[in-house]
């Protein structure tokens, strides 16, 4: 009989736990399901203050040393004249150096021409002033090829805290819009996460237009414009 009585009371025991739990456990979840999560995007819009252009020397002879020693007379001059712009030595740097010959194929036959040198240099300007300058200035010097121009920015780091701002501004304006409208009000951020995508140079081509515009007498017009530094967020409020 004290043994029913006991065994009873084990089980009456464990019953009132696993209610007791079970409680604990619904009140939990219900309030963590009671939460709001919203998107909010801040965007820092800063003018770039350096640019790098890629420039080439390309030049071709039926002889190869010809071909060679007319390049690396070519491109002394045209570094010479980036220096005279009033850039240093460790604002140039060469990108590729490439020598080839041409041909053509007649009759199956290989038919072999000229030997074609290309040197190409990344040059860094830290004034953007200076940019329509340089490509004249180089063109003149015998540079007959640019890749690409890019604008950057030397340092993102105020844009980004400022964009961070922007975008936790607009998480929280959207949360409590949401909140009100459901008859509650937000509480305290339950988790953030942070969409930011490292800022790239904005590359610009420099076409044929530009470069017959540095032939001639007037200057390169040259126009950084505005770059637009954003972040993204994803925030969760409990809700009241």
């Amino acid at each position: 009989m004290k043994n029913k009585i006991k065994n009873s009371a084990v089980i009456f025991a464990i019953l009132i736990a696993a209610i007791f739990t079970s409680s604990c456990a619904t009140e939990r979840f219900g309030r963590e399901m009671r939460t709001v999560s919203v998107i909010g995007t801040g965007v820092v819009s800063i003018k770039p203050d350096q640019a790098t252009i890629v420039m080439s020397v390309r030049t071709s002879n039926a002889d190869l040393q010809t071909a060679v020693q007319d390049n690396a007379k070519k491109m002394n001059s045209v570094q010479q004249a980036v220096l005279s712009v009033g850039l240093s030595k460790d604002d140039i740097s060469t990108q590729n150096y490439n020598i080839h010959r041409e041909y053509t194929w007649e009759n199956n036959r290989q038919i072999f021409g000229n030997y074609r040198v290309s040197n190409e240099i990344l040059v860094t300007v830290s004034d953007i002033e200076k940019a329509g300058t340089l490509i004249d200035t180089a063109v003149k010097a015998g540079a007959n090829e640019f890749s690409s121009l890019n604008f950057g920015v030397s340092d993102t780091t105020g844009a980004v805290e400022q964009a961070r701002i922007l975008a936790m501004e607009k998480a929280e304006k959207a949360a409590k819009i949401l909140a009100t409208t459901g008859g509650a009000s937000i509480g305290k951020i339950v988790s953030i996460q942070e969409d930011y995508v490292p800022y790239n140079d904005s590359a610009r081509m420099l076409n044929d237009g530009m470069l017959m515009s540095a032939k001639a007498a007037g200057p390169t017009p040259i126009n950084a414009g505005n770059t637009d530094i954003s972040v993204t967020v994803h925030v969760t409020y409990a809700l009241q």
